[in-house]
């Protein structure tokens, strides 16, 4: 099959086109510098050029207070995007995949979110992103829009890097932001995402590392995996005068995915201890 991936240099793109490959796919890689998703007639014509089958998208906007001060390009690249994919998609009767993310919800829940759980985001990134969930949704007759939450992998930034850089600049004592979620290792969702397409399913699906954690505790994680001896306390938000609200709570519900596909994620830590021996060890 023929495959286009967006967002192909990201964190997750890089382990989407590497698993593609491996599985002999016909993959067609393409970031922001090649094709600019936020604009329909490019779009279109590139898709109906190529002609794929598959049609991945690990394109987005994900700086989350980025996103609360440019509004304008989180919904050209988390609204507008999507929607033009999916358009592209079903004019060449495409399966698209699509991500979505846990920051849709409001973190008041006190339970994992499933599928069926009301969205009610709290940013211009978690609006941003449902209204481009909703697009593909409505778009896209052959559609899987994977929802996952902290994900992490090979790349210049994520919450990991962050953590390990002040760490090896020394740093003794350490504020961290105590929300609770799962993290989720980029390798694994893309595993997710083969193992999801090779079952042919369709729809929404959640999926992250199995477990939760605060970001304190993530954080403590990181450190004892480096072997650093540093003090990790928490730091609310409003403390932090962060421009973006985010749900204090927004761990998912993977019993689906476990039901579709007879496997379950790994443990969070499990994934977390992989990720660093591969990329900072």
């Amino acid at each position: 099959m023929r495959v286009v991936v967006t967002g192909a240099e990201g964190q997750l793109g890089r382990e989407i086109v590497s698993l593609l490959h491996a599985a002999e796919y016909e993959v067609f890689p393409s970031d922001i510098a090649h094709l600019d998703i936020g604009d329909n007639k490019t779009i279109m014509d590139a898709i109906a050029h190529l002609s794929p089958g598959l049609i991945i998208n690990c394109a987005a906007y994900t700086d989350v207070d980025g996103c609360e001060k440019n509004r304008s390009l989180a919904d050209r690249v988390n609204r507008d995007g999507p929607a033009n994919l999916a358009r592209a998609a079903a004019a060449a009767a495409a399966i698209i995949v699509h991500y979505s993310t846990d920051f849709v919800f409001d973190g008041t829940n006190g339970k994992p979110y499933t599928e069926t759980d009301a969205p009610h985001p709290l940013s211009a990134y978690g609006l941003s992103k449902l209204a481009g969930d909703q697009a593909v949704q409505t778009i896209a007759p052959d559609h899987l829009i994977i929802r996952t939450s902290w994900v992490y992998g090979h790349g210049p930034k994520n919450f990991v890097l962050s953590i390990a850089r002040q760490l090896h600049a020394g740093k003794k004592a350490l504020r961290v932001v105590e929300e609770k979620g799962s993290p989720t290792y980029a390798r694994d969702l893309a595993e997710a995402t083969m193992a999801l397409l090779g079952r042919s399913v369709r729809g929404l699906v959640n999926f992250c590392n199995s477990g939760e954690c605060t970001r304190l505790e993530y954080a403590r994680e990181i450190a004892r995996l480096l072997g650093a001896d540093v003090e990790v306390t928490p730091i609310s938000s409003e403390e932090l005068n962060l421009p973006a609200r985010r749900p204090a709570y927004s761990t998912l519900d993977r019993s689906l995915y476990k039901r579709l596909t007879g496997q379950f994620p790994r443990p969070w830590q499990t994934a977390l201890e992989d990720y660093i021996k591969r990329e900072l060890v």
